[in-house]
């Protein structure tokens, strides 16, 4: 009898427990998902859906998701490029070349090894990378996300369902988005805060001579219709120092002048109306300038 309870005693020894089979088993169907996560992690990436990832893309994308996170005026860019160039070149490529989803993987596994050998730990990580990576691809849908320089990131399939806006859509985008990001730092166009500079009267003066058709819109006649392509006389110049009033920051910043439209076109996916003007500040922010807005939202910098 002792005998055979030793044996039974051995055998329980032995044989794995129940929840350390679980626990492998567990890690192992963990471990199977990896691979195709990895995969749509890199076709995210992937913003021109051309099979290979490109430096642009890697920047790109990760700087919508801190302008998801943190907001679009408070985003370096600049410091964002050379991040992810950095890891682009240290990382995936030394010579900034596309690469294909082996490299991708890769180094994507050595990262999450890096962090947690567990299989589990790490499709929670690749979990949560695609998430962001899914809100920072949808974020190319929205006008008031998106910069001239990512209209040929713009992935196809939002390319192609995207309706054609005017640039009226885009400022509003614009405005719309800083009021709610920004509402309880107050200011916005129009407003008369404290700190802000009196308009200059010979600016105001001219430019209420130039708005004053716009003020009051009509339905287009034949005689509109004859005059919609003459030129509309513009206070500023491309390339001209000016500054550019900031809603999130409230209050003028340095800038100058990108383009200027005195005639009505389409720009960029956009129908511009004449009058408007393309100005840049604050390290790469761009802002579009609408018929009328012009005294509100810039002055010549004092000379």
């Amino acid at each position: 009898t002792g005998g055979s309870s030793s044996s039974k005693a051995g055998t329980a020894t032995s044989a794995p427990s129940l929840s350390a089979v679980a626990l492998q088993k567990r890690r192992e169907a963990a471990q199977s998902r990896i691979e195709p996560l990895l995969q749509e992690l890199f076709r995210l990436h992937d913003l021109k859906s051309n099979g290979v990832l490109e430096e642009e893309e890697l920047i790109k994308i990760n700087e919508k998701v801190a302008v998801l996170h943190y907001g679009r005026e408070a985003v370096d860019k600049d410091e964002n490029r050379k991040k992810y160039t950095a890891i682009f070149r240290e990382q995936l490529d030394p010579e900034g070349r596309p690469v294909p989803f082996k490299v991708f993987r890769d180094y994507m596994q050595e990262v999450l090894s890096a962090t947690d050998p567990n299989p589990e730990a790490q499709v929670m990580m690749l979990e949560q990378f695609i998430e962001e990576a899914k809100n920072a691809r949808n974020a190319f849908r929205f006008p008031s996300l998106v910069s001239e320089s990512d209209e040929p990131f713009i992935p196809p399939e939002i390319a192609a369902a995207r309706p054609r806006p005017t640039m009226a859509d885009r400022v509003a985008g614009d405005e719309a988005s800083v009021h709610q990001s920004r509402a309880s730092r107050g200011g916005y166009p129009g407003q008369q805060l404290p700190h802000q500079p009196p308009a200059d009267s010979r600016q105001t003066s001219k430019m209420s001579k130039m708005s004053t058709t716009s003020k009051q819109p009509q339905a287009p006649d034949a005689r509109q219709q004859s005059t919609a392509s003459q030129a509309v006389p513009l206070p500023f110049q491309k390339g001209e120092p000016v500054q550019v009033w900031s809603n999130s920051k409230n209050s003028w910043r340095d800038g100058r002048v990108l383009e200027v439209f005195p005639r009505a076109c389409e720009a960029e996916g956009f129908a511009v109306p004449a009058g408007t003007l393309k100005v840049t500040f604050d390290k790469g922010t761009v802002k579009w300038i609408m018929p009328g807005q012009s005294q509100q939202l810039r002055r010549r910098p004092d000379s």
